[in-house]
């Protein structure tokens, strides 16, 4: 997907691409992939995994290089990227202008702190969209 937006610049009074100065060519390429890349610099290989259907949207997260390259418990390293996707979800779901059923699935964490730090931040980052959103915890989702 090719956007080119030329402006002139007021200083040089060259023609230039605003769309390159204020990084926006690099955020809507990434709406159009599948595979977004976390941007945390602490978390090499992290990333999502974005699938759009007609009935749902289904969010991957994915751990990558982050769970072999960071030290600390699974469940450190299960925090820093869920929480780090939940932001760059909300960020997508934004951008791609997503609406309906949203499945996410972060990584398993045991402690009940550290899933309610991830959905906080999900809330959080959300709270600039102009959709309705309601999160439904796994545990108080209906039995399959």
């Amino acid at each position: 997907m090719e956007l080119i937006l030329p402006t002139v610049d007021a200083d040089t009074g060259t023609v230039s691409e605003v769309w390159d100065k204020l990084g926006f060519r690099e955020t809507v390429g990434r709406a159009a992939q599948q595979r977004v890349w976390l941007k945390d610099q602490d978390l090499p290989g992290a990333h999502l995994v974005i699938q759009q259907t007609e009935a749902l949207t289904a969010v991957d997260v994915n751990a990558g290089r982050a769970a072999f390259g960071l030290e600390g418990t699974v469940e450190t390293v299960a925090v820093a990227v869920n929480v780090a996707a939940a932001v760059e979800v909300a960020a997508q779901l934004r951008l791609r202008d997503v609406g309906g059923l949203v499945m996410i699935d972060f990584i398993d964490m045991q402690k009940r702190k550290n899933r309610r730090a991830v959905e906080l931040a999900f809330l959080e980052s959300a709270r600039a969209d102009r959709a309705q959103v309601r999160n439904i915890p796994k545990h108080h989702a209906p039995p399959l």
